[in-house]
């Protein structure tokens, strides 16, 4: 099912900026998830012609302000027999955060020391940059 939607994609030229694969309740039924950038023109094209493929039950157009972006950085650090530097950081009306704050609870527990920001904001790109400024002066010492 993947190759044939990609697929499609492909052959319509158009960039896929992020895909996303799970199951759902049904066994039998993956969810696929698709970021792409078009015009509304484009887009009707594209839903118009995965439609037609056979494996496709249902096809939502989500729009940018309708839908939640996250954001993920790994980074791999050497480190010599000592724990890694964890950092965190979320605006403080993200609607993630009290997922951070469940995971910091288990570092807690673990007894892992880590940094975490509470930033002005919410999951928008401002907060995100700010967040990525603050990690990289942390890494780098200053």
């Amino acid at each position: 099912v993947l190759s044939r939607v990609s697929g499609l994609f492909f052959r319509r030229g158009f960039n896929i900026d992020s895909l996303a694969v799970g199951t759902t309740h049904d066994p039998e039924v993956s969810r696929i998830t698709i970021v792409i950038k078009g015009d509304e023109q484009k887009v009707e094209q594209l839903v118009q012609q995965l439609y037609k493929l056979i494996c496709v039950q249902k096809v939502q157009v989500m729009q940018t302000r309708n839908s939640v972006e996250r954001q993920l950085l790994l980074v791999k650090v050497k480190a010599e027999n000592k724990l890694p530097r964890i950092y965190l950081t979320c605006g403080k009306d993200d609607a993630f955060m009290k997922e951070h704050e469940l995971f910091t609870g288990a570092l807690d527990k673990m007894d892992i020391p880590y940094e975490f920001d509470k930033l002005e904001g919410a999951h928008e790109f401002q907060c995100f940059n700010e967040a990525l400024k603050r990690a990289i002066a942390r890494f780098e010492g200053r």
